[in-house]
């Protein structure tokens, strides 16, 4: 079994949001009362598009999770 990940193409996109909303779906929904469809996967869509780095891990050339640098523009308060 060899892992390797690898830059995020736009053709893994459904892939990553199937794979999300199977992580997440049950929390936003019962946690924070939210709705995928409505709440969260436009915004999920939008950030997409436009921030961080995205990249795929995959087993025997076969996806299998991934993992995304976001951007943020707001500065954090480091906690000493």
């Amino acid at each position: 079994m060899k892992m390797e990940t690898r830059n995020a193409l736009p053709e893994d996109f459904d892939f990553l949001l199937e794979l999300t909303r199977g992580n997440m779906e049950r929390i936003v929904t019962k946690e924070w009362n939210a709705d995928w469809e409505k709440d969260v996967e436009p915004n999920f869509v939008n950030l997409w598009k436009n921030q961080g780095e995205k990249k795929i891990i995959e087993v025997d050339n076969r996806r299998v999770g991934y993992f995304w640098f976001e951007q943020h523009s707001e500065k954090k308060v480091e906690i000493k």
